[in-house]
C-alpha cells in the first residue's frame, strides 16, 4: 500500500528515462524505517545474538527496496522495447558506520574505511567501491541480501534489531541507443536506510553502542541542518547567496548532495512510532518532513555531454 500510494513505479519510469532517484526513510530509532525499506523480520543468531534477516520474497510485507528492484527490471524491459535501447544494470552497497564508509559487498583492506572524494562532475563519490554487473532482479536482490547480512546492527531497549549505520544501496543504469552506440544515458536509483536518532537514557546503550549513537546523532544533526538550509532557500530564493548548506560536515550529507537540493528526484518516507511516549520525536519527524517537502530539486536527464 505504501509503495503504491507513493507512486514509486512512476518515478522508476523516470530512472529508466535517465533521471536520478533517491528514496530514504527518516525517523527515530524503532519507528520502522528498516522494515519500511526491507520488509524483513530478523532473528538473533549465535551466542552473540547477531541479528540476521529472514528473507521471504513471497511475504506480502516485503519492503520498498525489493519491490523497486523487481519492478525496475520490468520497466527497463518495456523502455528498451519502446525506445530501442539496451540497458546495462549494476549495483553497489555501502554503510556509513561511525563516520567511516565501508563496502558491504566486498571486504576492504582499508581499516579506516573507504575515502570519499570530490570529482570533476561536482559530486562526492566513494573511492574503490565495488560495483557488480547484474542481468536479472534475482541477481540484484542476492547482492542486496548479502549486504544486509554484513551491515552493523545491535539491540537496545527501544529496538531489538537497531541499525547502527546508514546504508546506501545504489542501482546504476546505463542505456545505449541501438542505432547510435555513442548515445549513452546514465542514471541511478539510490535507496537509503538511515539509522535512527537516539537518546541513550531511553535506549540504555553504553560503551561501543553509546559511541555509535553519538556518531549517528551527529550525522543526523547535519542532515537536519542541510534540510533547514535548503528549505529556507526554496521559500526565499533571494537568500541563496547568503545561505550556507553544510553538506561537507558529514559523510552522509556529502554523498546525498545531489539527492537533497541537486539534480535528482527525491522521496522521503517519514516513519512514526505509534507510542504516545514518542510524541515529541514524532512531531520533530513531521516538521522535517514538511521542510523537506519545500526543497526544490532540479532533476535533469543524464545524457553523455559528448552526444549533446
Amino acid at each position: 500500500e505504501v509503495y503504491d500510494r507513493i507512486g514509486i513505479d512512476n518515478y522508476l519510469d523516470r530512472v529508466a528515462e535517465g533521471y536520478h532517484l533517491t528514496i530514504f526513510a527518516y525517523g527515530q530509532t524503532g519507528s520502522g524505517k528498516t522494515f519500511t525499506m526491507e520488509g524483513y523480520t530478523y532473528e538473533l543468531v549465535g551466542k552473540e545474538k547477531i541479528p540476521h534477516p529472514i528473507i521471504d520474497l513471497n511475504d506480502e510485507n516485503i519492503g520498498l527496496v525489493p519491490r523497486a528492484i523487481t519492478n525496475l527490471f520490468s520497466i527497463v524491459a518495456r523502455h528498451g522495447d519502446i525506445y530501442s535501447r539496451i540497458y546495462r544494470v549494476s549495483c553497489s552497497f555501502f554503510q556509513i558506520y561511525n563516520e567511516r564508509v565501508f563496502d558491504l559487498l566486498k571486504a576492504s583492506e582499508e581499516k579506516g574505511g573507504l575515502k570519499v572524494r570530490w570529482n570533476a562532475r561536482d559530486d562526492f563519490v566513494v573511492e574503490n567501491l565495488s560495483d557488480f554487473r547484474c542481468h536479472t532482479p534475482a541477481e540484484v536482490l542476492s547482492y542486496y541480501h548479502a549486504g544486509l547480512r554484513n551491515k552493523a546492527m545491535a539491540s537496545h531497549n527501544l529496538n531489538l534489531v537497531s541499525s547502527r549505520s546508514h546504508c546506501v544501496f545504489t542501482i546504476t543504469l546505463e542505456s545505449y541507443d541501438l542505432l547510435d552506440s555513442s548515445n549513452v544515458v546514465k542514471s541511478k536509483l539510490v535507496l537509503v536506510d538511515l539509522a535512527g536518532s537516539e537518546r541513550s537514557i531511553l535506549t540504555g546503550t553504553h560503551g561501543a553502542a553509546h559511541k555509535e549513537a553519538i556518531e549517528i546523532n551527529k550525522s543526523l544533526f547535519t542532515l537536519r541542518q542541510v534540510i533547514n538550509a535548503l528549505s529556507d532557500i526554496s521559500s526565499a530564493p533571494e537568500r541563496k547567496d547568503n545561505t550556507h548548506v553544510p553538506y561537507r560536515n558529514s559523510k552522509l550529507t556529502s554523498l546525498l548532495r545531489q539527492s537533497l537540493g541537486g539534480n535528482s528526484y527525491c522521496l522521503m518516507v517519514a516513519c512514526l512510532s505509534p507510542s504516545d511516549s514518542y510524541y515529541e520525536e514524532n512531531i520533530s519527524t513531521l516538521n522535517y518532513a514538511r521542510k523537506t517537502a519545500w526543497i526544490s530539486n532540479d532533476p535533469i536527464r543524464n545524457e553523455d555531454p559528448k552526444t549533446k
